[in-house]
């Protein structure tokens, strides 16, 4: 006969102004205390700007303490010991397991349904000629992020995930400080007036880690000056 389990899926409103939620874990009610599962914790970064996992920590670590058997989940997460005033206890739900893998299982699903956030789909497109010369170049001169450096190297790295959310990808980035991030635009063969002379105008091809090291902000200014163009990044200094 199979064993049944409630659960509730903890969630953070770091802010009741701005009524942003998010859901952070998940709680399983069995009889000997609470199984509490915290895979996005992380989420509360993009809401406040800090990690809060001394917070959600404290949280759990209150509520653990507040549980007793002798209440149903129902009444348990509307007791004081489950107060918070960032975090909340959902409505609870059920499910059922035949053995301790399936109890496994069924707690992946959950998560994998309700709170971890499904992981960026790349898109299915050819990487643009550029972006392999500029990579090669880059290599060349040792500033190129090896397989297993991250952004924090110092070294460009390609491909970079700017924003899950938004599924922002940066064709290149590179932190020194601050974060830089390039996207490119083959425009050989193209010609378009420059207006704007106040912007300084770098050809990525030679000079892109030079650009990283030079100015504080980079945003996409697809510029040519005839045959000569390569893809070219648009910088501002401060």
């Amino acid at each position: 006969m199979g064993r049944s389990f409630s659960f509730s899926i903890l969630q953070a409103t770091p802010d009741r102004r701005r009524g942003e939620q998010v859901n952070i874990g998940l709680v399983v009610f069995k009889s000997d205390g609470l199984d509490v599962k915290l895979p996005e914790s992380r989420k509360l970064i993009s809401l406040t700007g800090r990690s809060g996992e001394d917070l959600t920590r404290a949280f759990v670590e209150q509520i653990r303490q507040s549980f007793t058997a002798d209440l149903p989940p129902n009444k348990l997460i509307e007791s004081i010991g489950f107060y918070s005033q960032v975090f909340k206890v959902s409505d609870p739900g059920q499910f059922i397991v035949e053995s301790e893998t399936d109890y496994e299982t069924r707690v992946r699903d959950i998560l994998h349904t309700l709170v971890i956030r499904p992981q960026i789909e790349k898109p299915d497109r050819q990487q643009p000629k550029i972006n392999k010369e500029i990579k090669q170049d880059l290599v060349q001169s040792d500033v190129m992020a090896k397989r297993n450096d991250t952004i924090e190297s110092h070294r460009v790295v390609a491909n970079f995930v700017v924003s899950e959310e938004r599924e922002a990808v940066a064709d290149f980035a590179y932190k020194n400080g601050s974060l830089r991030i390039v996207s490119t635009l083959d425009l050989r063969g193209l010609s378009v007036e420059i207006k704007r002379p106040e912007w300084i105008l770098v050809a990525v091809l030679k000079n892109l880690h030079c650009i990283l090291h030079a100015v504080h902000t980079c945003s996409v200014r697809p510029f040519a000056t005839g045959q000569a163009a390569c893809a070219l990044i648009e910088c501002a200094c401060d």
